[in-house]
């Protein structure tokens, strides 16, 4: 099925709490408490004719990475491009990218999106029950099929903005695009995966509530993002 934009037309500002994930899944050497302790985030979702931007701007002890993603929606969502800038706590930009998604210099796989990007991509899709996938863009030299399910549906959720239905969705990757396992070997894998669990209100447009998974691909410092406020 075509993948739907995060909102109907209009702009939304999405404010979240950000802090390191208590029980790591993964096994990395990035202090996650360095990168998010009393960290916080603020998506901004515009949609207007098809034309979607999705910025972001996160602020932490170490300083601040914003980017702006542009899509496409007018068929099915599509990646256009990204920038993203990093500064230090004196305000120095420390990192800077910008990616064409659209260039046949890569020729990336339709559905392909920044990982970091996709609870705030996926959120215009029905979770109806059924699995889906995109794939999973960490640079031009690292993009990973990846599966979104839903696990749970309407269960009561509290965060700081308050209590709400909300969908239990997790997201795990495909090892088969790495070594070929086979169905059997996959099937008895999957409880071993590498989750990202994302929680959407139930209601259209279905805001992110929590997330909490590795921030990147498996083996980057783990986060849970959590939702403050609305406007």
């Amino acid at each position: 099925m075509p993948l739907r934009a995060p909102i109907h037309d209009g702009v939304e500002v999405c404010v979240y709490t950000a802090k390191p994930r208590p029980k790591p899944f993964f096994k990395t050497v990035m202090d996650a408490k360095r990168l998010f302790e009393g960290a916080s985030a603020t998506i901004t979702t515009t949609v207007n004719h098809h034309a979607v931007e999705i910025r972001s701007h996160h602020v932490s002890a170490i300083g601040e990475i914003a980017e702006v993603a542009t899509l496409d929606a007018s068929k099915s969502l599509v990646m256009q491009t990204l920038t993203r800038k990093q500064s230090d706590k004196s305000g120095r930009i420390v990192r800077e990218e910008s990616v064409d998604f659209e260039s046949s210099a890569v020729l990336l796989p339709a559905r392909s999106f920044p990982e970091v990007l996709l609870p705030f991509v996926l959120r215009g899709q029905r979770f109806d029950g059924k699995r889906d996938f995109v794939f999973s863009w960490t640079n031009d030299r690292f993009v990973a099929r990846v599966y979104f399910e839903v696990s749970k549906r309407s269960m009561k959720l509290d965060v700081p903005a308050g209590s709400f239905r909300a969908h239990e969705v997790v997201m795990y990757p495909d090892l088969n695009d790495w070594v070929p396992l086979g169905s059997v070997l996959t099937t008895l894998a999957k409880p071993l995966l590498p989750k990202y669990t994302m929680w959407f209100e139930d209601q259209v447009p279905h805001r992110v509530l929590r997330f909490e998974g590795a921030y990147g691909p498996p083996g980057a410092p783990e986060v849970v993002l959590e939702l403050v406020k609305t406007s």
